[in-house]
């Protein structure tokens, strides 16, 4: 069964977190990657290019180490990633920490969501949500492309994705994103995905969009 194929499989089963509870009718085909995913369909997002994917706690920390362990337990290829010393440090102090005691759910708006291009199964960028939906429905969106990635509109339709997703989602009325004034790249991809300027603060542009 392909990388595909297999995601889509994961519809067809139903499960619980680490419960390890399964209708198997296709017992033969599941690999490690079923296992080590605690995923509802509605938690994976796909484009034309893309799968979408949030990491649980021990795979976020796994993502970390930036050792290619990540990729290896997914199933993915090893691309050589890195990550700063300054993100690894504050996603182990702060944002680890609120994973490990969030719900089943509430842990979608903390982590990291890995981006994985279909073709070549390689991580090339990552992003996800600054905490739960506030009061007003609103959460914020950030991301990041891997450089060797690009130029090549992964990030564009990664968003588009997301912002797919949140318009399922019960809680979620908008989405904000800052950007630097500078960061024209950055801009764009808000810009594609019909993002509206609200205000600028200091150095930093506050868009919009609303998915209710």
């Amino acid at each position: 069964m392909n990388f595909i194929l297999l995601l889509k499989f994961i519809s067809s089963v139903r499960h619980k977190a680490w419960g390890m509870r399964y209708d198997m009718p296709y017992a033969p085909y599941l690999t490690p990657f079923t296992f080590t995913y605690n995923l509802t369909i509605a938690d994976m997002i796909e484009t034309d290019r893309l799968i979408i994917l949030p990491l649980n706690y021990e795979q976020l920390d796994l993502y970390l180490q930036a050792n290619g362990r990540l990729e290896k337990l997914l199933h993915l290829t090893d691309n050589g990633r890195t990550i700063a010393p300054d993100v690894k440090e504050m996603v182990k102090a702060f944002t680890l920490p609120k994973i490990k005691k969030a719900s089943s759910y509430n842990y979608l708006f903390m982590t990291f969501w890995i981006v994985v291009e279909k073709e070549t199964r390689t991580i090339v960028a990552e992003l996800g949500f600054k905490g739960e939906p506030d009061e007003k429905g609103g959460v914020e969106i950030g991301y990041g492309t891997m450089p060797a990635q690009r130029g090549k509109g992964f990030m564009t339709e990664a968003v588009a994705g997301m912002i797919n997703w949140a318009k399922m989602q019960v809680g979620i009325k908008y989405i904000l994103a800052e950007t630097e004034e500078k960061n024209i790249a950055s801009m764009k991809i808000v810009q594609k995905n019909n993002f509206q300027f609200t205000r600028k603060k200091g150095k930093m542009l506050w868009w919009k969009i609303s998915v209710k």
